[in-house]
């Protein structure tokens, strides 16, 4: 689950890299910073509140995992004689 952290943190990092082309090349066409700086601001917004979902979706997920394995530990597997 840390690597997959790891690797959304990357692809964040990403983002604000294109983000940062994307607001350059709307300047060099005419858009003002402030309405490029505001559509950025929302699309960090968005992405905050996806990835708060996604890391709650894995603790969920840890979650179902120890319960199926406290269950598994408790089940009185055969042995052999």
């Amino acid at each position: 689950m840390e690597n997959r952290i790891i690797a959304l943190e990357e692809k964040q990092q990403e983002l604000v890299e294109a983000i940062n082309e994307l607001n350059s090349n709307l300047a060099s066409v005419g858009f003002s910073t402030t309405e490029s700086i505001k559509a950025i601001m929302e699309g960090f917004q968005s992405m905050n509140t996806a990835m708060h979902g996604i890391v709650q979706n894995f603790h969920a997920l840890e979650d179902r995992i120890t319960e199926i394995e406290t269950k598994m530990n408790a089940f009185p597997f055969p042995t052999k004689n």
